[in-house]
């Protein structure tokens, strides 16, 4: 990769598609899937770290379905990113499943955070669990405006 991908513009925003408009313009729908996109991007990147941590900590947190979920949550946090930076007028989809797996995702690593023995809360998943809640909101906020509802 070089370099930050460049921002849908209007046009690519709003063209049309099967006879209809994406409701994606102006300035504050702009920032908000710009920080959309951001969030999308730490998630996928603290999930992979987590896999990881997880990995090497053994034991529940290197359940199969649990570093599964992990892995599912970043590669719906990089598709839901790659649909917003290119325009696909489809990102209301990968939004509106990137939402509900990062929601998956931190109920899992909030379920382990107290794993670690001796009382101490396991630091890494409070991460990983804090910024999947923090993409599912953003996540959640991008599939109901670009669906025509409200956020």
């Amino acid at each position: 990769m070089t370099g930050p991908e460049p921002m849908p513009t209007t046009a690519t925003a709003t063209a049309p598609t099967a006879g209809k408009a994406a409701p994606m313009g102006g300035t504050m729908a702009r920032g908000r899937m710009r920080e959309c996109i951001d969030n999308c991007r730490d998630c996928e990147t603290i999930c992979e770290e987590t896999i990881s941590h997880c990995l090497n900590k053994g034991g529940a947190h290197a359940q199969p379905d649990f570093v599964l979920l992990l892995a599912d949550c970043a590669v719906i946090c990089r598709t839901s990113a790659r649909f917003m930076i290119h325009g696909s007028l489809h990102h209301v989809h990968t939004c509106g499943a990137c939402a509900k797996v990062c929601d998956a995702c931190a109920d899992d690593c909030e379920s382990l955070m107290g794993a670690t023995g001796g009382g101490r809360e396991d630091d890494i998943m409070r991460k990983c669990a804090d910024m999947c809640r923090t993409c599912a909101k953003s996540c959640a906020k991008m599939a109901a405006t670009a669906g025509g509802g409200s956020a």
